[in-house]
């Protein structure tokens, strides 16, 4: 039997745009389950992984 020693990072390094397709299948997913919720959240997820709510401009919320 051979033995391959193979250095392997701590992390795995996935860019935001793999994650934010990932994400976005997995709520299509979710959509396609009947699990809408899910579905939206999962959207919000992606939206935050490629714009984070730190570098979108402020929301102005109006409180009745």
């Amino acid at each position: 039997m051979i033995s391959v020693n193979v250095a392997v990072p701590s992390f795995a390094a996935i860019s935001p745009l793999m994650l934010s397709d990932r994400l976005l299948s997995l709520a299509e997913d979710a959509d396609r389950a009947g699990m809408r919720g899910a579905a939206e959240h999962l959207l919000g997820l992606a939206s935050d992984v490629l714009d984070p709510p730190a570098r979108r401009a402020p929301v102005s919320r109006r409180r009745n």
